[in-house]
């Protein structure tokens, strides 16, 4: 351990350093090559926005392109310097005690610009190079305690490299608290120690699952004003809220969780909008619900002053509502192998499972004969089967449905995954089926197998 915290001391240059305070002046200057752009803005991250601090012109000279910023009074955080188009942009932390910082490259690759003069992006970049080797070593201990576990081998080696690996973790983050606490704020947003190396937890946590959803922030001050500017936040809690999906929690628990640690970041900041957005990115095509009521969340909070995001969260929140379970199926009109055209409502009435499949598709086929067998139970009681094809060509998609004796009712506009029907149910994958009661309302979505059974049986009984 002490070897370990010495190479860190050595790599970061930490052990000499003192805290870092904003500068009154910052100033950064830069000589770049193939420009086709008059001018650098740099700007600050707000939500999803990028608000425009300052603009400086490109100036040819003897083949280079120079340019220059004075920018006073610049809290410490991460910026972005650009130009209209975003993707090409460098985010560096700026703020810091070295008032003259340089930047030199090309202008057609922004983000691979070299700064020079700042100690504290050079040593930001060896931390989270470290933080991302020790991110790689616990999945690979996860994955060798779990393997090791269905084998029924012995795990305490395992799970005492997992031990030193989160002391190697909490030991680098307290070394940063008081030599670099911007980096370490930054570092806690990653900083997660292992559940099965910690015994303990087992009489303070239900499960694994609650320890995740609990703990997962443990090191994270949000009431601290610096994540404003540490736009990290976002992509932190997209990893958070991905991962609760996976977990076997229910979507209210889900949602729960995450709203309990959004309530912990003040209101109106910077910082609770990135995080709003990072959990509604997390969520999306994971858990519809908590999705549609985050995004809404952040319309309702941020709709005014972030427009163009808030824009694009509306136009999914209205083509999920439409998908949940209790809203309207979406109408489908399209094409009947006959060349007719059929749509879902003209079976209202009925109870339609609506099946997206195709006769590429493996899965899909082999479920036919479990949902052949259920429509031959169900079809006297009330009980259709629209199915939508992803198919691309008809011949292939005609004979599918001969071949598994599909006798209810087809539709395909023959656009594979670019298929009306689709696209408005926010189909990603296949087969997906969507349960829809006699009134047109979605009753139930991705029932296959038992789940359909038991569901059907339910509704018409045995």
């Amino acid at each position: 351990m002490k070897k370990y915290l010495l190479t860190v001391c050595l790599l970061l240059s930490l052990c000499g350093l003192s805290t870092l305070l904003p500068a009154q002046q910052t100033q950064l200057s830069g000589e770049l090559l193939n420009c086709e752009i008059d001018s650098l803005r740099l700007y600050e991250i707000d939500g999803g926005m990028l608000r425009p601090l300052a603009a400086a012109p490109l100036n040819p000279q003897a083949g280079t392109y120079t340019f220059s910023f004075a920018l006073e009074a610049l809290p410490l955080g991460f910026y972005l310097l650009g130009a209209d188009d975003p993707r090409n942009s460098r985010l560096m932390i700026l703020g810091e005690t070295t008032t003259e910082l340089k930047l030199t490259g090309q202008c057609n690759s922004l983000s691979q610009l070299k700064l020079w003069n700042s100690s504290l992006n050079t040593d930001y970049a060896t931390v989270m190079q470290l933080a991302e080797s020790q991110q790689q070593q616990f999945s690979q201990l996860v994955n060798q305690y779990r393997l090791a576990q269905r084998q029924g081998s012995d795990t305490g080696e395992i799970l005492t490299a997992m031990a030193r690996l989160d002391a190697a973790k909490v030991a680098l983050l307290d070394s940063l608290k008081t030599a670099n606490p911007f980096i370490a704020k930054t570092l806690a947003l990653r900083t997660y120690l292992g559940y099965q190396s910690q015994p303990e937890l087992a009489k303070i946590y239900s499960s694994e699952a609650e320890y995740f959803a609990k703990a997962y922030f443990r090191f994270v001050d949000f009431s601290d004003p610096a994540y404003n500017h540490i736009p990290d936040i976002h992509q932190a809690f997209r990893t958070y809220t991905y991962t609760l999906t996976r977990l076997g929690l229910s979507s209210q628990s889900q949602l729960q969780y995450i709203q309990d640690i959004l309530a912990q970041i003040p209101a109106g900041s910077k910082a609770h909008k990135m995080a709003l957005l990072g959990a509604t990115a997390g969520l999306k095509g994971n858990n519809d619900d908590a999705y549609v009521q985050l995004a809404q969340a952040f319309i309702d909070q941020y709709g005014g002053e972030q427009g163009t995001v808030a824009a694009q969260l509306h136009q999914d929140v209205q083509s999920l509502r439409a998908q949940l379970v209790g809203g309207q199926a979406p109408e489908i009109h399209l094409p009947t192998p006959e060349g007719d055209s059929l749509r879902l409502s003209d079976l209202r009435g009925k109870v339609v499972l609506i099946d997206f499949w195709a006769s590429w598709c493996g899965p899909c086929r082999r479920e036919n004969p479990h949902v052949v067998r259920l429509y031959n139970k169900y079809k006297d009681k009330g009980f259709e089967i629209l199915g939508v094809s992803l198919d691309r060509n008809k011949q292939s998609w005609v004979k599918a449905i001969e071949k598994d004796g599909l006798s209810w009712k087809h539709v395909s506009d023959l656009k594979y995954w670019q298929s009306e029907a689709a696209r408005t149910y926010g189909v990603n994958a296949i087969p997906h089926t969507v349960l829809v009661d006699a009134e047109g309302k979605i009753i139930g979505k991705k029932l296959r197998g038992q789940a359909l059974e038991n569901k059907l049986a339910e509704i018409f009984g045995q």
